[in-house]
């Protein structure tokens, strides 16, 4: 089982949970720490060495557990499309993500056919984010990226 432990709760820590539940990654939460850092345990499915692996740094961990969960791909064109997206989104003001969502697209990344981790990680961005005024927005917001 990993375990996620970190210092303070915000959405990317979100990111990282949702993609674990929809992998059904077994996981366990700690707060009281000084410290981001996912544990993956030795001899596990995602570590065969023989010993516990610290991943830390939200991003670092976001990334590792997008991998477990297939939503980061391992084709090297497609996560550097999908990488520079989730870049992006980290950045992106609501009027500019509103223009790029205008074109009719399913999800952030076009040139990927799937929802990926960027959507993840910008729908926790947007969860508690006044979108009235953006209809696209609020349209792409509708759809969740895991279904």
């Amino acid at each position: 089982m990993l375990s996620l432990k970190c210092k303070i709760r915000y959405y990317v820590t979100e990111a990282i949970e949702c993609t674990m539940k929809y992998a059904q990654i077994p996981y366990v939460t700690s707060d009281c720490c000084d410290e981001d850092v996912l544990i993956v345990p030795r001899c596990s499915e995602w570590n065969e060495s023989h010993e516990d692996v610290f991943v830390r740094g939200v991003d670092s961990m976001f990334i590792c557990v997008s991998r477990m969960a297939h939503t980061f791909p391992s084709d090297p064109v497609s996560a550097g499309v999908v990488h520079s997206s989730l870049e992006a989104v980290k950045q992106l003001y609501m009027s500019e993500l509103s223009d790029i969502l205008s074109d009719g697209r399913t999800w952030i990344c076009s040139s990927v056919d799937m929802s990926s981790c960027a959507d993840v990680y910008l729908h926790c961005r947007l969860q508690n984010a006044d979108v009235s005024r953006y209809p696209v927005v609020k349209k792409y917001l509708e759809r969740h990226p895991f279904e």
